[in-house]
């Protein structure tokens, strides 16, 4: 994925591609926006933040998950 500014709808249409057994629409947008704001992860590239994205997710129960 090209490193462009990634907005909600995107970070969800990933998640359905490479993460179909994590339910996103649990998670609030203002949870996405925030975490993609925090400082140690704005500057990595956007394969890297949706992937510190899902571990943040899982880690935190913040959705189910259906592996």
């Amino acid at each position: 994925m090209e490193n462009t500014q990634l907005t909600i709808p995107a970070v969800r249409e990933y998640f359905e591609f490479h993460y179909p057994y994590v339910n996103m629409g649990y998670i609030e947008d203002k949870t996405i926006e925030n975490f993609m704001k925090r400082d140690y992860i704005k500057d990595l590239d956007n394969d890297r933040k949706l992937d510190c994205l899902y571990d943040y997710i899982v880690s935190q129960g913040l959705t189910e998950v259906n592996e």
